[in-house]
């Protein structure tokens, strides 16, 4: 099982975009509880940011899931910061 903190920039762009997208997949798949993803539900450039990489951390998440450059530029070894696609491909390679 994967667990992941889904920042809220990848939820908005799953509720105003395609919802078969890669950012709308990990969302759906945490609200379908599909098998591989438990939702946890993200120091970086932002400080707006730091509540997402504290709250990863708190969980012990496996994965951040980002579209926030900030985040994906960040640099953390303690915690993978990933795009929705990257997460979705680990999703396959762990289920297959």
């Amino acid at each position: 099982m994967i667990r992941a903190v889904v920042d809220p920039s990848v939820r908005v762009s799953a509720f105003i975009g395609d919802p078969d997208a890669a950012p709308g997949r990990p969302v759906t798949a945490g609200s379908e509880r599909h098998p591989g993803l438990a939702e946890v539900s993200p120091s970086v450039r932002d400080p707006a940011d730091d509540y997402l990489v504290a709250l990863a951390r708190e969980a012990h998440a496996d994965a951040l899931v980002s579209l926030d450059r900030d985040l994906l530029d960040a640099g953390l070894t303690d915690i993978a910061i990933e795009r929705p696609a990257a997460l979705l491909e680990r999703l396959r390679e762990s289920s297959g």
